[in-house]
């Protein structure tokens, strides 16, 4: 062997051994340990930065875990795996540490074959995960939180439009009555008069599907039911929720004013999420008004540059303090006596889910104005198709 050799040679081994160290360093900047374990699954060996280490060598990964009995079917999964001897990446599963405390670890591995197909067992490597599930579980439970809120307020607003649904629901009911009555005396003529039967029983299947329409309404405003994103009409969203309404804005003396631009485009959303937060911003704005000064109130749609659709509702009330507008939105803060200040927090969540943003304003004479706009839905640009006469029409 000459020294150009020995200097390749040397060179050679240089760049293995840097190779080496190179791919160490991802390896450990991107797990925090390494582990094998041999052809019955049981830990063979574990770096030395694995915790508990010398209580897991020989034992399989379901021995040592603490949630096989919690999610059988996703270590059905995992052992059927190992059992076809098929690599697998970001397995998670839950352990205990010695303190007792909860670990949650993610591992990857690759099955092991010697030089004539022998299965030898896995290697691979391993995480500690448990800051981002806990993370995970945390933002759950404050989305379900959120959801639950949500649905609470829509049942104490129910509360208040308690007059204004049976009202709703009197109406055609005491149509049904009354026609089915002349439907009998149309019966009992001689000879008995068949079409204005027809037409009576016509008039009592509508009335029927009337008083059907305002229970499924009001079933929704009320139940747990899950976000279905749909493409709607606002503004028929917002004569459902006038209709349910009226009876409780014609009691408390308020001239509403309705400025609905035509022809409306659709938006992609949850209808009664949406109606909810009409509702709610219309209750405040009723709330938010005094007596002894004018009652109006005014709720308009309009375009903002053919991308957005913007709800505006504004009242004559006393308005709101122009270096507080942006607390009105924030969990908890109320301006009402006795107020629990969720409605308009929960009514932003609901809008920054639908993608859209929502504000508040002080009028310039006197009041208030609060708006918010959502994204026009693609392909929307034929105006949507009403859906029937609204409730109590």
């Amino acid at each position: 062997m000459n020294d150009r050799d020995i200097i390749q040679r040397k060179q050679a081994e240089q760049a293995v051994r840097e190779s080496e160290h190179r791919f160490r360093d991802y390896a450990e900047t991107a797990f925090d340990w390494f582990w094998e374990m041999g052809p019955d699954f049981r830990f063979t060996n574990l770096s030395h930065q694995a915790p508990f280490r010398a209580a897991v060598i020989g034992a399989t990964r379901w021995d040592v875990a603490a949630d096989v009995d919690e999610e059988p079917e996703k270590w059905r999964v995992h052992r059927a795996i190992l059992d076809a001897r098929e690599p697998f990446r970001d397995f998670t599963y839950k352990t205990v540490r010695p303190d007792g405390s909860t670990m949650w670890v993610s591992v990857s591995g690759k099955p092991v074959f010697d030089e004539q197909g022998g299965f030898l067992g896995y290697r691979g490597a391993a995480k500690d995960v448990s800051d981002r599930v806990r993370a995970d579980e945390a933002e759950r439970s404050l989305q379900e939180t959120r959801l639950e809120l949500a649905r609470i307020a829509r049942v104490t607003t129910l509360g208040v439009l308690t007059a204004s649904i049976a009202h709703e629901i009197h109406q055609p009911l005491a149509a049904v009555i009354m026609n089915a009555g002349a439907g009998l005396r149309w019966l009992r003529g001689e000879p008995p008069n068949l079409a204005e039967v027809r037409e009576t029983l016509a008039r009592i299947a509508r009335d029927g599907q009337r008083v059907s329409d305002v229970i499924d309404r009001i079933r929704a405003l009320g139940r747990r039911a899950p976000v279905t994103m749909d493409r709607l009409c606002l503004n028929d969203a917002i004569r459902e929720v006038i209709a349910l309404t009226r009876d409780e804005v014609t009691r408390s003396r308020v001239a509403l004013n309705l400025k609905l631009g035509e022809p409306a485009p659709l938006i992609l959303g949850d209808r009664v999420q949406l109606q909810q937060v009409i509702l709610n911003l219309m209750l405040n704005a009723v709330e938010a008004m005094g007596h002894g000064e004018p009652r109006e109130l005014s709720i308009e749609t309009r375009e903002d540059g053919g991308a957005k659709l913007v709800v505006s509702v504004s009242d004559s009330g006393l308005g709101l303090d122009p270096a507080k507008v942006d607390q009105v939105f924030q969990a908890f803060y109320s301006t009402k006596p006795g107020g629990t200040g969720v409605g308009l927090s929960i009514c932003r969540s609901i809008i920054e889910a639908h993608q859209g943003r929502i504000w508040a304003r002080a009028n310039p004479s006197r009041g208030s104005t609060f708006e918010f706009a959502l994204p026009i839905a693609a392909e929307s640009s034929v105006a949507a198709q009403s859906m029937g006469p609204p409730l109590g029409s």
